[in-house]
């Protein structure tokens, strides 16, 4: 069926190692992450930030589950 539908399936791996090395960098704070997100959008525009993903508008969006965001650039 995936070939016939020309279907493309996307997949990641991780070992076991990889998970708690990446928490130790994280709480670390070596990497700034915070400068990742650059949307905070509230649920209901969810699709809207899915679409800045899409085009390349937007690196990290944060979707919050009420009105906190307010669609701005961090």
């Amino acid at each position: 069926m995936i070939t016939r539908r020309e279907l493309t399936i996307r997949g990641s791996y991780i070992a076991r190692d990889t998970f708690p090395l990446a928490v130790r960098i994280i709480e670390s704070g070596r990497l700034p992450l915070d400068r990742l997100i650059t949307h905070r959008l509230p649920l209901h525009e969810i699709e809207s930030g899915l679409g800045l993903l899409r085009c390349g508008e937007a690196m990290k969006v944060i979707i919050t589950p009420s009105d906190v965001g307010d669609g701005s650039r961090e």
